[in-house]
């Protein structure tokens, strides 16, 4: 299908066949075969909103800024749409991270364009197999200073197969996360002190997972250490409901 597409054109499109290793793999080989100087990534289930491209390159243009980011759509199955405002950024790069990291900031593919000498300096963590996005994004938060286009970018389909939603591959993530995205290569000691406070965070985004996937002996062990890490946060309202609620189910 790509072969025939690229017959169509009427410029060079490069077409990457390799072996299955994963999407940090692809997106990092993708980046080094790329020769511009901006790129734009997007995932299987993102689609480029209406006029972005032009909004994207006058922007770029007027500006040259090293990262972009811009306001999303997000597409449910029964096609309602709901448009997620991008806000503005903090001039505190280390604001940014812990906004990034707490979801008060979000990044996701297609609603970002960077550098592409940028990001080859932040490659996708190929030893990941879920969530090899995260690191990346918070590198990019914490050593740029980002701008914000206001404009939709990309058009995301939510479907329940979406590899954003695979609680067994964020189970099976789990901690790695936490110690690939704290690289003293990649951040400073003012971000490396935020380790464990994220990690306190992972495991009560991976215990709300669990509770997600119905797979509460997992959610049990969990809870019991986000109980250790940070016993104020486990003890928030929403989470010992779920804890409570867990009693009932086991």
């Amino acid at each position: 299908m790509l072969s025939r597409y690229k017959d169509q054109l009427n410029r060079p499109l490069t077409l990457i066949n390799q072996r299955n290793t994963g999407v940090a793999k692809a997106r990092n080989n993708a980046i080094d075969a790329a020769t511009g100087r901006y790129v734009w990534l997007l995932d299987a289930d993102d689609e480029l909103a209406e006029n972005s491209i032009a909004a994207v390159l006058t922007y770029l243009t007027e500006r040259q800024p090293e990262l972009l980011l811009g306001s999303h759509v997000n597409v449910k199955p029964d096609g309602k749409r709901k448009t997620i405002a991008r806000k503005s950024a903090s001039d505190n790069r280390l604001e940014n991270f812990i906004a990034y990291l707490d979801k008060t900031m979000p990044m996701m593919h297609g609603a970002f364009v960077v550098k592409r000498a940028l990001i080859q300096h932040y490659p996708y963590p190929e030893d990941l197999s879920h969530a090899e996005d995260i690191p990346v994004f918070a590198w990019l938060v914490a050593n740029t200073n980002p701008q914000i286009i206001p404009d939709a970018l990309v058009n995301i389909h939510k479907h329940a197969s979406s590899r954003r939603h695979n609680s067994s591959a964020a189970i099976e993530t789990g901690m790695q996360l936490v110690d690939t995205l704290f690289d003293g290569k990649y951040l400073s000691n003012e971000y490396l002190a935020y380790k464990d406070w994220y990690k306190a965070y992972r495991v009560s985004s991976l215990f709300r997972t669990c509770c997600a996937a119905n797979d509460y002996q997992q959610a049990k062990k969990l809870y019991a250490e986000l109980f250790k890490l940070s016993p104020g946060r486990a003890l928030r309202w929403k989470t010992l409901r779920k804890r409570i609620r867990i009693i009932f189910k086991v």
